[in-house]
């Protein structure tokens, strides 16, 4: 039987579950496939999440995902550094993003964009100091909330260098590494200085708008929460927030 009519019968099969196990999963393939193995069966859940046709909602939990991916526009000044950036540095891939693509999502919109670009830690201040030599606006880098106010806010599209935690989420748009909407989400909770202005009810709004809209893979986002050493609060976050919502994703 052909892939495309397995996901098909897969979706129908699942579709009103709130969720279901791997064990679940593996027993609907054995219907087809009595032989499969491990392995290959690893393979297919891989294909089936980077196909937006399950999400994952807990460590071995799923469900069938009825939203779309998140997929960010990427604007020219956002091509013109990663161009920049892929001709002096082969050895780094950095993480870059507009934060007016948090309009989207919230309630105030941000008329004023800044542009974020990603690094490890140990590049930062040699990508700050390349970027400070072109014309693609004014350079900052991991700036203090006072900064923030008084300085970046009052430039037309600066640019903001700051450290990029390993193993953060991210995807790839018109050959352009950007973040996750899991990585935005969590990194909106904790970059208090940098993202001060969603703080509060805001920040409410914007997870709600978040997992109401788009498909959001619960287990990437309290993994990269734990990198941040902020899991425990996150979670506590969405349990005081959205009960209701989350009612089916293991806290």
């Amino acid at each position: 039987m052909q892939t495309k009519k397995i996901n098909i019968e897969l979706v129908n099969h699942f579709k009103d579950s709130s969720s279901f196990n791997r064990d679940e999963l593996l027993n609907f393939y054995f219907k087809f496939d009595p032989d499969l193995n491990q392995k290959t069966f690893s393979w297919r859940i891989y294909d089936l999440k980077r196909r937006n046709i399950i999400i994952s909602i807990g460590p071995g939990l799923y469900k069938v995902s009825n939203k779309p991916s998140y997929k960010p526009s990427i604007d020219q000044k956002i091509k013109k550094i990663n161009l920049f950036l892929s001709k002096k540095y082969l050895e780094i891939n950095p993480v870059l993003w507009n934060v007016k693509w948090v309009n989207d999502l919230s309630i105030h919109q941000v008329f004023k964009s800044f542009y974020l670009v990603e690094v490890p830690n140990d590049m930062a201040e040699s990508v700050f100091n390349q970027l400070q030599t072109t014309n693609l606006g004014k350079v900052f880098i991991n700036p203090t909330q006072d900064v923030m106010h008084q300085y970046v806010t009052n430039e037309r599209e600066p640019i903001i260098v700051k450290s990029l935690i390993s193993r953060a989420p991210t995807q790839i748009i018109s050959k352009v590494t950007v973040p996750s909407l899991e990585k935005i989400l969590v990194d909106l909770f904790c970059d208090e200085k940098i993202f001060y202005m969603f703080h509060g009810h805001e920040l409410k709004t914007i997870y709600r708008n978040a997992v109401n809209d788009y498909a959001v893979n619960f287990t990437k986002l309290f993994y990269y929460a734990k990198r941040r050493r902020r899991e425990k609060e996150i979670k506590e976050f969405f349990s005081i927030n959205f009960p209701e919502m989350l009612k089916d994703i293991p806290l």
